[in-house]
């Protein structure tokens, strides 16, 4: 694995290809939004058992510091509704969770050819906001959570159709988080979390060029 690492190191630092020109800027931004719906169907009846959905949208802006590295920060806010344990078969009572995003982030660009660019980065990642979760139909407990936590975005990679225009693409990434939960003052949950992922949905980005 630590070879393995190495040579992809070893790859990035030694290829000189220039992939953008030092002093440019750009902008942008990730925007997803994901809706499920899950109905239980018995006979000739059929019963909504989950609507689930989540959205985001992180602005983003970056600097070139030199022709193939850029620093720069994504800041912006992401919400996800799914169904909670106090849903019944008549009722289904959903968790809403909100959250403010910043996330400061270095890009290495390569040059594939034909427009095509590899950009893998790493981060840090803070989140902030509040989760209302709905227990019965006039109630909803309101408690504040955060997450910190960092990583490298392994595949990724971006097409410039035009010299100003960029489309990104990204799937997975070896990141650490640390998830907390506060319900009151005198309780509290936390959560680590190590891993490599592949995202089934993965991330769309677009980006403009200038100086």
């Amino acid at each position: 694995m630590k070879k393995w690492m190495y040579l992809v190191l070893f790859a990035l630092v030694s290829f000189v290809a220039k992939a953008q020109d030092e002093g440019d800027w750009v902008i942008g931004g990730d925007f997803s939004i994901v809706s499920t719906e899950v109905k239980i169907k018995s006979g000739n009846e059929s019963t909504l058992w989950d609507k689930e959905m989540s959205f985001k949208f992180l602005p983003k802006i970056y600097y070139f510091i030199s022709d193939n590295v850029a620093l720069g920060a994504k800041i912006g806010y992401q919400h996800e509704k799914e169904r909670n344990s106090h849903s019944t078969e008549e009722s289904i009572r959903y968790d809403k969770e909100g959250a403010f995003v910043f996330r400061p982030e270095m890009f290495y660009y390569v040059d594939l050819g034909k427009n095509f660019y590899y950009r893998p980065s790493v981060y840090i990642e803070i989140q902030t906001g509040k989760i209302k979760e709905e227990t019965d139909s006039q109630t909803t407990d309101t408690y504040g959570h955060k997450t910190f936590g960092g990583g490298f975005v392994i595949c990724a990679f971006e097409f410039k159709p035009v010299e100003k225009f960029g489309i990104s693409f990204s799937c997975g990434n070896l990141a650490y988080s640390h998830y907390s939960r506060e319900w009151n003052t005198d309780e509290s949950q936390s959560q680590n979390r190590f891993g490599l992922e592949f995202n089934l949905e993965p991330t769309i980005g677009f980006s403009y060029y200038f100086k």
